[in-house]
């Protein structure tokens, strides 16, 4: 019983720390100023992050931001996410 319930709490922690990614301020923040390969904390659980490579096209932006959380059951998760946005625009 007590095993269930620690499963579901942990995987409803997982998906909340998953859908705030695209909200979280420090990832927008620096995406906008800083440089590939920069490393970063966001997220009230001090989640990490890491810019690892933009692409530039005549019509937008896109970086490749690599997200990384430790998880009490199964070892360190690692999430990559791509965001783009066209000049003037906002990420998503």
């Amino acid at each position: 019983m007590r095993l269930r319930l620690l499963i579901s709490m942990l995987s409803l922690s997982l998906v909340t720390a998953c859908a705030s990614i695209e909200s979280s301020h420090e990832i927008l923040e620096a995406l906008d100023t800083e440089a590939d390969g920069y490393k970063g904390l966001y997220g009230s659980q001090s989640l990490e992050f890491t810019i690892r490579k933009s692409y530039v096209s005549d019509t937008k932006l896109c970086r490749v931001v690599v997200i990384s959380a430790d998880s009490l059951i199964g070892g360190p998760r690692t999430q990559i996410e791509s965001f783009c946005k066209a000049k003037g625009g906002k990420w998503r």
